[in-house]
């Protein structure tokens, strides 16, 4: 693992992972990524995840917990659970107009930074195409280069309407 700000690396036999906090370097960290895979074309790949992560800060206290009751209903947990919480809600789908071989994984949770706040995870994963298997760095790299604003667009704007719906705004 290393840092070149404002991008942070983690590399393993079976993994590269690439990640920066700043909202303003995302684009930057694509075209890198996909330029380090461009270059390390023979590399054996198999899949490919594209992640957003946000935070929203609720406007009070009692409106989060509202989020919260819409999101899970507590009363389907009557007679299980004294005071239930929504601790971690996973969703899985597909964005509409993705191929197949992709899979939207949606979590929501109480956000650790910003209090009270919602912290909602995009994480699409891409897998190889069996058509593909022959030149499977280019393959991945053209999903990157063309879903990627798609992706990040889609994350905002899902994540803020998820929220309005559970609110009733």
């Amino acid at each position: 693992m290393f840092t070149v700000e404002p991008f942070s690396f983690l590399v393993q036999p079976e993994s590269f992972q690439v990640f920066t906090q700043s909202m303003d370097a995302g684009k930057e960290m694509r075209d890198m990524a996909a330029a380090i895979f461009t270059i390390l074309g023979e590399t054996p790949v198999t899949a490919m995840g594209m992640n957003r992560y946000m935070h929203f800060k609720m406007p009070s206290e009692s409106e989060w917990h509202s989020f919260g009751h819409k999101l899970v209903p507590k009363e389907l947990w009557g007679g299980l659970l004294e005071e239930p919480k929504t601790n971690s809600v996973q969703v899985q789908g597909n964005r509409p107009g993705t191929p197949a071989s992709s899979c939207l994984n949606v979590k929501v949770e109480p956000s650790k930074k910003v209090q009270p706040g919602v912290y909602v995870e995009f994480n699409e994963h891409h897998s190889l195409r069996s058509d593909e298997e022959d030149r499977p760095i280019e393959s991945l790299v053209r999903v990157l280069l063309s879903e990627w604003d798609e992706l990040q667009s889609f994350s905002r704007t899902s994540g803020e309407a998820l929220i309005s719906k559970c609110l009733g705004t």
